[in-house]
């Protein structure tokens, strides 16, 4: 398999995306989509990642 170049700039920009997200909410800035990212406050919406885009847990 050959370098995927383009997909070495996505996973940097997606990182960075990230980074900055968790920065701006005022969580550790480690990189990782975890349930700190999810928590976040969307200060304006009065809403979280989570309950932005629609994510449900159903725990069994």
């Amino acid at each position: 398999m050959g370098h995927d170049a383009a997909g070495d700039r996505q996973r940097l920009r997606s990182r960075a995306f990230v980074v900055a997200f968790r920065t701006w909410g005022g969580v550790g800035v480690d990189g990782v989509v975890g349930d700190q990212t999810w928590a976040v406050s969307l200060h304006a919406t009065s809403a979280t990642l989570e309950s932005a885009v629609g994510l449900t847990w159903v725990i069994v």
